[in-house]
């Protein structure tokens, strides 16, 4: 476990059991042959939209690797989701967005409420296949530290791929 400052945890004591779910609702397309993936290769039509929830009421932590700090500690996380999945002939779009509480923000703090905190953020991305080829662009955007105005991290890629053998074999440049 890393924190937003870069530092990590000693090790993890113990935890509890993570539990949730994830639904997904077919628009159109077949749920047994349209798995959300990277690309369908020009092959499928779907359309779907995903909704997940996870949670873990304890975790326990051994932070004595930064001196000066809370040495032990317990936090719990929730984690919710909601994502897309669109494919028409060549075009492909996956988007995602997230929301976390309970990520660690300053393991160098002395008190708890200073070193867990929320983050979230979301992603978009646009590909079109032509026959093995397929460009793409990704917009990401993290904010591993929603109640502070320094933490929000924006990411964009260009890239081509090529599928010598579809899902197989997969050569790119971004």
């Amino acid at each position: 476990l890393s924190a937003l400052n870069g530092l990590n945890i000693a090790k993890v004591n113990y935890q509890k059991l993570t539990y949730g779910s994830k639904i997904r609702y077919f628009f159109f397309g077949d749920a047994k042959k349209n798995k959300s993936q990277d690309t369908f290769y020009g092959e499928h039509n779907t359309f779907s939209l995903g909704l997940g929830y996870f949670f873990n009421d304890k975790i326990n932590v051994d932070n004595s690797s930064n001196t000066g700090a809370l040495q032990e500690f317990s936090l719990s996380r929730k984690l919710t989701n909601i994502d897309l999945s669109y494919a028409y002939k060549g075009f492909r779009l996956l988007a995602e967005y997230f929301e976390l509480s309970g990520d660690l923000i300053n393991l160098e703090a002395t008190s708890k409420e200073n070193i867990i905190g929320n983050s979230g953020g979301y992603y978009a991305q646009i590909e079109y296949a032509f026959n093995k080829w397929s460009p793409y662009v990704i917009y990401e955007s993290f904010d591993k530290n929603r109640s502070s105005n320094n933490a929000l991290q924006n990411i964009t890629t260009v890239g081509l791929n090529f599928y010598q053998r579809l899902e197989a074999t997969r050569f790119g440049i971004a």
